[in-house]
């Protein structure tokens, strides 16, 4: 039996940048859908400890909106476990706000010991099937709520001895008896890259099953459409959704996915007011619910287990191991993934772009100095530091791995570098613990700043060192709060 889902209306995903925006204008939309995980700290995405921003999620609380919960964190395609640490967490925000479903990502986030950098599609196997299930089983249980599966966006092919996309994803949440998310511009980007047939895959999937439906844009870029979350919603997505909503007897919500950097970004036009109008046109195509909201008996369509060339299946370990070699060096002497090089050039180019957002945001000063210190050298530079080491989810991981880099492939490390990197760490190993650091200078602290933001390396000093000591004095503590850790 397919419980029913409270039925909320029409949301947008929450960020920072968006709150201004809201006050300008109230009452635009239902729901605030909020990724938890973008508001949490950890030295490891994977081992935690997890320490959430409490102040944040306060503010978030007293918003006028009801509340959707997006986990980021703890995707459910791979073979790495549920983490319980941030299932806890997950499950506290879920009963203060009174969420009445949880959704997380139908992916895989990297091998059990290493995040992958992005998220990659699951093997589509009876094995894939069985062990997604099974992650999704201890979500849904953990989180003593419905619980919603993302479909995702893949830019590879779908392996001949893998099922087709449809039919996994009714497989899973059969088995899990979860619902799903259904992102509507993710499976249009699927559809354009020639990985399944949108209408066949429509077909398949259980449609009394989506409790939410994502709205998001994108562009063409290097021979794929890719999922950007960009900007105005496009009609080609608005289309299918209209298509597909008469059926979708079970749905809660309709959310709309932007980036905040395109919220700030002040350089382009962003209408609140015409993605809310776009939103509640589409919610007009929401069915009415038959038996007064009863639980129904879910439809039933025969999809066997079935694949093309199943002698040349692998197991899941293998998958993601391979996948996420290939994608964080692109290294394509993989068997399953040697037809895919445009595509695994596609993810490791994403991978490398976001790192380096982490990067500048975890080591600003650092940053700044490096591309003054190597020019136009310093993608080179940064490549050989994505080749070595695989990538972080969280800025305080990534920017302590790459210090660690620089420190151990250059025993002469500049000192001017080094000064830099050492107060920029003392900066996020403050924001975790909130103690005071000294920080050894080769030069003085703030004429070598002022010359970092003039565009030019602060000159060493020879013959004497400065010491700062850096304090978390209430600007900062405001400053932390303020922030979101992950991206």
């Amino acid at each position: 039996m397919i419980e029913p889902v409270e039925r909320i209306g029409t949301g947008i995903i929450y960020s920072k940048a968006l709150v201004p925006l809201l006050a300008e204008k109230p009452g635009l939309f239902d729901a605030l859908e909020i990724e938890p995980q973008t508001f949490w700290q950890t030295q490891s995405a994977i081992k935690g400890p997890f320490k959430p921003n409490k102040q944040a999620f306060d503010r978030i609380s007293g918003l006028p909106y009801r509340k959707l919960i997006h986990s980021v964190g703890v995707p459910l395609g791979g073979t790495r476990k549920p983490n319980r640490e941030q299932l806890g967490m997950l499950k506290a925000l879920a009963d203060q706000w009174d969420a009445p479903w949880i959704s997380e990502h139908l992916s895989v986030g990297g091998t059990p010991h290493q995040s992958a950098g992005f998220l990659l599609p699951p093997l589509q196997t009876d094995e894939g099937v069985a062990l997604c299930a099974g992650n999704a089983q201890i979500f849904r249980e953990a989180m003593g709520r419905p619980v919603a599966l993302e479909t995702g966006v893949a830019y590879i092919k779908r392996r001949e001895f893998e099922m087709s996309d449809g039919a996994f994803l009714r497989h899973v949440t059969e088995s899990a008896d979860c619902g799903i998310l259904l992102d509507v511009h993710n499976i249009y980007c699927n559809h354009k890259n020639g990985r399944f047939d949108l209408d066949r895959y429509l077909s398949e999937i259980p449609l009394d099953r989506v409790y939410e439906l994502h709205i998001a844009s994108g562009f063409e870029f290097e021979g794929h459409y890719i999922d950007a979350h960009d900007g105005r919603i496009s009609e080609d997505v608005a289309a299918i959704a209209r298509q597909i909503l008469p059926e979708l007897t079970n749905l809660g919500a309709i959310n709309y996915e932007v980036y905040e950097t395109f919220l700030m970004d002040e350089g382009r036009a962003f209408d609140l007011q015409e993605v809310a109008d776009h939103l509640h046109e589409l919610w007009t195509h929401v069915p009415e619910r038959d038996q007064g909201g009863k639980a129904t008996e879910p439809s039933v369509i025969d999809l066997p287990l079935a694949y093309a060339s199943k002698q040349d299946a692998i197991s899941p370990p293998d998958w993601e191991r391979d996948l996420c070699g290939a994608v964080w060096g692109g290294n394509l002497d993989s068997r399953p993934f040697g037809s895919d090089a445009q595509g695994i050039a596609l993810y490791n180019r994403m991978i490398s772009s976001f790192r380096g957002s982490l990067l500048v945001r975890a080591l600003p000063r650092l940053m700044r100095a490096l591309f003054l210190f190597h020019g136009r050298d310093v993608d080179l530079f940064l490549s050989g530091y994505y080749s070595a080491c695989p990538p972080e989810l969280f800025a305080v991981p990534e920017g302590t791995a790459f210090v660690r880099w620089l420190r151990e492939a250059d025993p002469d490390f500049d000192p001017v570098l080094g000064a830099m990197a050492s107060y920029d760490l003392a900066i996020l190993e403050m924001a975790h613990d909130l103690r005071a650091r000294v920080v050894e200078f080769p030069f003085e602290p703030t004429s070598g700043f002022e010359a970092l933001v003039g565009g030019r390396l602060p000159e060493p000093d020879t013959e004497r060192l400065w010491e700062l000591e850096v304090i978390p004095d209430p600007a900062f503590i405001k400053a932390v709060d303020n922030a979101g850790f992950t991206s």
